[in-house]
């Protein structure tokens, strides 16, 4: 028998390559079962206010379409090889979840350990999240979370 686990890669989670694909950075998204998604930095590891709003408007759009009454997301961020972001991507992302913050499970940031400056950052707005009742956590690696939640990519329908 196969194995079950799905495994996260550069560029691809399990056997599939990303649903969808930010244009100008290369920056992933993959829709999830359980209901969510799971987004990868590209080739630009600097995000901008366009990666935001692709992440919070046109990729969610997508996603939003396939809950059902009751269904609750789940975010999973592999965010290791992010270098930075603009204050307007930062409050950009921050609005997007206190506005999805009462359909929401679970948010979940991968960050490299050596990103001290990027760390930082993501805790000022993780903790205004965690503030107004989010669970919110912080990792090195998602494997641990994907096999822990049995992800698996969904059709993006």
């Amino acid at each position: 028998m196969a194995d079950a686990r799905v495994f996260l890669h550069e560029g691809r989670l399990g056997r599939e390559p990303p649903h969808v694909v930010h244009e100008e950075t290369g920056f992933r998204v993959w829709y999830l079962a359980p209901l969510g998604m799971l987004t990868q930095v590209g080739e630009v590891t600097d995000a901008g206010d366009s990666v935001a709003e692709f992440l919070s408007k046109t990729a969610f759009e997508r996603l939003e379409q396939r809950r059902s009454p009751g269904d609750r997301y789940v975010f999973l961020h592999d965010w290791r090889r992010l270098t930075g972001y603009t204050p307007g991507a930062r409050k950009i992302m921050t609005d997007w979840g206190m506005r999805v913050r009462a359909e929401t499970d679970r948010i979940t940031i991968a960050l490299s350990p050596g990103g001290k400056v990027v760390k930082m950052g993501v805790s000022v707005a993780t903790m205004a999240l965690q503030v107004a009742g989010f669970s919110v956590s912080v990792v090195d690696d998602l494997q641990a979370i994907i096999d822990e939640m049995r992800v698996r990519p969904s059709d993006p329908g």
